[in-house]
């Protein structure tokens, strides 16, 4: 099994925009996937269709004591995702906190685990920062992470220190992406070169191109593939799926 940590370097890059996307191009290409989104803003699920008012998720149904499978849903776009949630600031942090507790040090593994997917699918997660105990358990299970850029001075600032900040037992693979690039603008220029010059070969060679079709989608809850498939947007997002796909597999498990 693949899991993919997708990480914001700072508010803003477009992290969950990714992921959702990521998750989704992925599935394109035939292969099982789930989309966790870890991320308190719970918007990951917008992508995917699910109704604005639907407050149902995993911290919901945590503190509720259910099961927490009992929160993932279907997308008609063929997605299986699990969203946040909706439970209200205390909650959040009631829900966050508890997974400093060691009885739920391993919630993460035993989980995915559970789910005995397929030795090729993917788990595709939103894992913004700050790295609580919850997401840390994720990112330690990673093989694969991926660090979403904005062409700014924040993301440059935090590119080259974010990685350290990892679980020292992750192995996963670091990966970075600029994500929202204008090549008409001077500054997002000078930021690609600064990024390729500190990066190197951590920097994926496919930037995401700012397009409104993005923001468009996520306003009739859609991927951009469904909203608008020949838009720039889409071609590149597909483009990203398929490297990650290709590039970031786990090994095979002995026989």
């Amino acid at each position: 099994m693949n899991v993919l940590s997708i990480v914001g370097a700072c508010g803003g890059t477009g992290s969950t925009t990714l992921a959702a996307h990521v998750a989704a191009g992925i599935a394109r290409q035939g292969v099982a996937v789930v989309a966790f989104d870890f991320s308190p803003a719970n918007a990951l699920r917008l992508h995917f269709g699910m109704p604005w008012e639907d407050r149902s998720g995993l911290a919901s149904s945590w503190l509720a004591g259910e099961a927490w499978n009992d929160a993932a849903w279907h997308s008609a776009l063929g997605i299986d995702f699990l969203p946040y949630g909706d439970p209200g600031d205390d909650g959040i942090n009631t829900f966050e906190t508890s997974f400093a507790r060691p009885e739920h040090a391993d919630w993460f593994d035993a989980s995915i685990d559970a789910l005995d997917m397929q030795e090729h699918g993917w788990i595709v997660s939103d894992v913004p920062w700050p790295f609580t105990p919850l997401r840390r358990q994720v990112l330690a299970r990673s093989t694969a992470v991926l660090i979403v850029l904005a062409p700014d001075a924040a993301s440059c600032a935090r590119a080259t220190s974010l990685p350290a900040r990892l679980p020292s037992s992750s192995s996963a693979k670091v990966h970075f992406v600029i994500n929202g690039y204008d090549a008409r603008r001077t500054l997002d220029h000078d930021m690609l070169h600064w990024m390729r010059t500190r990066l190197q070969d951590r920097l994926l060679p496919q930037q995401i191109h700012r397009d409104e079709a993005v923001r468009e989608a996520l306003a009739a809850r859609q991927t951009v593939y469904d909203y608008a498939s020949s838009s720039q947007a889409a071609a590149d997002l597909l483009h990203l799926s398929a490297w990650l796909h290709n590039h970031c597999q786990s090994a095979p498990a002995a026989r």
